[in-house]
């Protein structure tokens, strides 16, 4: 059974409360995220603050387990490269 902390998160994605990818774990810790979906953790961790370490695949199983699309995490991971590579 998923950690409940998880399905906090689509109401705060969906409101606008979390906007770039690293905001999720203001609400919930990698470790948790990275246990429940079987990915390294130091991977993880560093793709906090650099999320372009993510794949596709890997979004997608990031917002299957969040219960949101899998375009809203692509879009959070986005907008974090898009503001920060300036």
């Amino acid at each position: 059974m998923s950690d409940p902390r998880f399905t906090a998160i689509a109401p705060l994605i969906r409101s606008g409360h979390i906007t770039w990818f690293k905001d999720i774990f203001d609400h919930i810790p990698v470790s948790l995220l990275s246990r429940e979906l079987k990915f390294n953790f130091d991977k993880m961790k560093r793709s906090v603050d650099h999320p372009g370490f993510l794949t596709m695949d890997e979004c997608y199983a990031i917002a299957r387990l969040l219960g949101v699309k899998g375009q809203e995490v692509v879009k959070l991971v986005n907008e974090q490269i898009e503001k920060t590579s300036r």
